[in-house]
Formats: structure tokens, C-alpha cells, sequence
């Protein structure tokens, strides 16, 4: 008899509850793509001057980041100490039941706090879900349980657009299609990203190892400690200090071309449509250069294939700049996120072949914290 292999994702695929939580993922992730578009889309659509909506879309972006912010370092704190079952299920319920509030108020400063309120549900959820995963798959599948979460969260974003860009695309051509709602495809894409939630909850609400209760956590050391070890250890390796720099630079790169999407296709005459292809376009070449960009280029060491990624990302910054055609935009903001999808992965990589053992979690907490605090410097 043949066993999968041990990272066979089919395999643990076939494991029923995980695959209940998987679907429950996409959904909640395809969720959270869709209000990130229909979000600012909407801010955009609610000020009235140039200036006005380049500040709401940048108020709503930084929003999205403020809760991480503030709460990242001790929202699995909070996790670990509330019960799994009740998080995953009622957290989508309540995110869903906001989403569906800003058609009904339709008021910017409505759209600031749904998502303000949103992420700070969200920061609990996802440390709920990874701390559920182990549960429910044996130990050696658990590292393709974590690819296919992973892929997951990222990955629903090229759905996301792409249904986006086809509900405005529709209502270009079909202007009466949506003339129930006040403001067209922007009003039904926030009432289907409000159903995937409630359908992510129903789903997950099925599962039945989901551990219920608080988890058994100890009381010893300061959630405090987490980052300021982190800052230490990075502040005096050379090495590792080198390649976080080079980690948020690449997710900085990034933010700003998501930030000034909106604004920018609208200058070039792209509207909704656009602006869903050239954010699907960033996180398709985000997703290829994670998964082929390595493969591609093994002839190069990793450190070599880090440098050149990163002076790529930057490089290409310039051209996105300056041309003013959108299909030759796209085409470099595809190849963007390509380079800055490979610098993400091999600098991860890195990271977790440099850094002790001891120390591993507290660095990669620490830059997860400063990848937020840079994407809200260039938001």
C-alpha cells in the first residue's frame, strides 16, 4: 500500500474537517479581498474633489493597517484566551453583518469605522485559525496544511478582482443592470463580500474538532518582550538586519502602487475595471514569482537572488511612473509583483535559515510588525 507523500496537498485535502476550514478560509479571504476593492472604490466614489479622493482611498488603506498596528502584538494574546469555536464562527458573522451596514448608512465616515472594526475582528480571527490548524490535520501533514492556507489567503485576491472587474465591467456596458443599487456594482460587490463571511461561518460552524474554550496558555513573560527581542536581535546581526530591510522594502513597493491604484487608473481613463485588473495583476505576479520565481532562477544562490529582486522592485518603480498607457502598466505591475514576490519568499527563506531557533518566532514577529508600519507609512 502507497502512503501521499508527506507534503502532498491533495492529501490533506482529503482530511474532512480541514478541508471544511479551508473553505471556510476562501471564502472569508475572498471576503477580505472584496471589501479591500469595494472599500476604497467606494471612498472614491463618495468625495468629490481630486484631493478628497485620494485622501479617503489613503484613510481607508491606512485604516486597513491601523488595528495591526496597535493590536498586532497581542491579538494571539487575546486568541489564545477566547473560545477557537466561538472566534471563527461569530467572527465572521459580525464581519459580514458590518460589511452589510455601509450600503444601508452610506456615509464615509461610516466606511472608516466598518474598517477599523473589520481588522480588529480580522487580528483575532486569522491567530484563532492558524492555532486551529494542528488540531485538525496529523503532525506530518501540518506544513501542507500551512502552503494551502497560505496560498489561500493570497491567492483569493485574483478571484476578488477578477469578480470586481467583471460587476463593473457589467454595469459599463449594462448601465441599467444595477440600477437597484444606489451606487451600481460597488453596492452588490459589498453584499456578496458580506455573503462570503456568513456562508464562511455557516461552513466552519460545522467542523466538529474545533477545540472549544480558551486554549491552555501559560502566564509567564510579557507580550512586550515578543518585539523588543526582536528588535535586539535584528538591530545587532548584520546579516539579518539586511534582509528585514530588504523584506519591507519589497512589501513597501508594493503598497504603494496598491495605495495609488485607484487614483492613478483613473487618471488613464481605466475606471473600476481597471483598477480590479491592475490589483489582480500585482498579487498574480506576487503569487508566481513566491511559487516559480526560485525555480526559475536556481542557478543563482539566494542571496544573490534576494540583491537582485529587490533593485529590480525598486528599478521598475520608475517606468510605472511615467508610462501612461494602462496595458503597459499592467504589464509592469505584473512584473513588479513578480520580482517583488521573489524577494519575499527568498529573504523568508533566509530568515529562517539564519536565525537561530530560539529566536526565529520573536524575528519573524518583529517583522510582521514593521511590514505593517511600513505599508502604513507609504499608504
Amino acid at each position: 500500500m502507497r502512503h501521499a507523500p508527506t507534503q502532498s496537498l491533495a492529501a490533506v485535502l482529503r482530511i474532512p474537517d480541514f478541508r471544511r476550514l479551508w473553505v471556510g478560509l476562501g471564502l472569508s479571504s475572498l471576503g477580505d479581498w472584496m471589501g479591500l476593492l469595494a472599500l476604497t472604490a467606494l471612498a472614491n466614489a463618495s468625495a468629490e474633489s481630486y484631493a478628497g479622493k485620494n485622501y479617503a482611498i489613503a484613510t481607508v488603506l491606512f485604516l486597513r493597517v491601523l488595528p495591526a498596528l496597535i493590536m498586532g502584538p497581542i491579538a494571539g494574546y487575546v486568541a489564545d484566551r477566547l473560545d477557537r469555536r466561538i472566534v471563527l464562527i461569530w467572527g465572521d458573522y459580525v464581519r459580514g453583518a458590518l460589511f452589510l451596514t455601509i450600503p444601508i448608512v452610506g456615509e464615509l465616515w461610516w466606511i472608516f469605522v466598518v474598517t477599523v472594526l473589520v481588522e480588529a475582528v480580522s487580528l483575532v480571527w486569522g491567530p484563532a485559525k492558524d492555532a486551529t490548524v494542528p488540531n485538525l490535520v496529523p503532525r506530518h501533514r501540518l506544513e501542507a496544511a500551512n502552503q494551502v492556507s497560505l496560498a489561500t489567503t493570497y491567492g483569493s485576491a485574483l478571484p476578488a478582482a477578477a469578480v470586481f472587474s467583471g460587476l463593473t465591467l457589467v454595469d459599463k456596458f449594462y448601465s441599467n443592470l444595477f440600477v437597484a443599487f444606489e451606487r451600481g456594482p460597488i453596492d452588490l460587490a459589498i453584499y456578496f463580500n458580506a455573503a462570503t463571511f456568513v456562508v464562511s461561518g455557516l461552513v466552519i460552524a460545522t467542523l466538529r474538532h474545533i477545540p472549544r474554550g480558551p486554549a491552555d496558555v501559560s502566564e509567564d513573560g510579557s507580550v512586550w518582550k515578543v518585539v523588543v527581542d526582536g528588535w535586539k536581535y535584528v538591530g545587532r546581526t548584520p546579516l539579518v538586519r539586511g534582509l528585514v530591510i530588504g523584506i519591507i522594502g519589497a512589501f513597501a513597493a508594493g503598497g504603494v502602487v496598491i495605495g495609488l491604484a485607484r487614483t492613478f487608473v483613473a487618471d488613464l481613463g481605466g475606471g473600476d475595471p481597471g483598477y480590479g485588473v491592475l490589483f489582480g495583476a500585482v498579487f498574480l505576479g506576487l503569487g508566481l514569482g513566491m511559487w516559480r520565481g526560485p525555480r526559475i532562477l536556481h542557478g543563482l544562490s539566494r542571496r544573490r537572488l534576494f540583491g537582485i529582486a529587490l533593485t529590480a522592485t525598486g528599478l521598475l518603480l520608475f517606468p510605472l511612473a511615467l508610462v501612461q498607457q494602462l496595458e503597459i502598466v499592467t504589464a509592469i505591475t505584473l512584473l513588479l509583483g513578480f520580482t517583488a514576490g521573489v524577494g519575499w519568499i527568498t529573504g523568508n527563506t533566509l530568515l529562517g535559515l539564519e536565525v537561530p531557533d530560539e529566536v526565529r518566532g520573536r524575528t519573524f514577529a518583529f517583522v510582521g510588525s514593521m511590514i505593517r508600519l511600513s505599508l502604513a507609512l507609504v499608504l
